[in-house]
């Protein structure tokens, strides 16, 4: 039997500020490891996004889906850093989106989720570039 690669519901820091959610954790089947996923807040409005294997990914805006198709050529620009990442669209472990509460977040609030990878053979893995 095989199965698919799952996640669990992502948990908010006990001390976070903001009260916004994350919602539609998708796990990419072909690529995504078993780890622990963890989201910490730069600012308002964006979050660097972090496992515990694949490292770091491109950081996440409030309020826009993750990965961002619309970005998925250009790279990305970390927030904060002026460094370039380069991932494919399709090579992305992981997406969602964070979505602002009534209270917005603050430098530090922190989300965590777990993936697990499927029970088939990974076709490829995320390759990071700093450009």
């Amino acid at each position: 039997m095989r199965y698919p690669a799952t996640a669990t519901i992502p948990t908010a820091g006990a001390n976070n500020v903001g009260n916004g959610t994350i919602a539609a954790i998708t796990i990419n089947d072909h690529i995504a490891l078993s780890e622990k996923w963890t989201l910490i807040a730069l600012s308002k409005k964006w979050f660097a996004v972090i496992g515990t294997k694949t490292k770091n990914l491109p950081d996440c805006e409030v309020g826009i889906d993750y990965p961002d198709i619309t970005r998925q050529d250009s790279g990305y620009s970390d927030y904060g850093f002026d460094k370039n990442i380069v991932i494919p669209f399709g090579e992305f472990p992981v997406s969602f989106k964070i979505t602002e509460g009534a209270t917005l977040f603050e430098k530090n609030d922190v989300f965590t989720f777990y993936a697990f990878s499927a029970s088939r053979k990974r076709i490829g893995r995320t390759k990071v570039v700093l450009a």
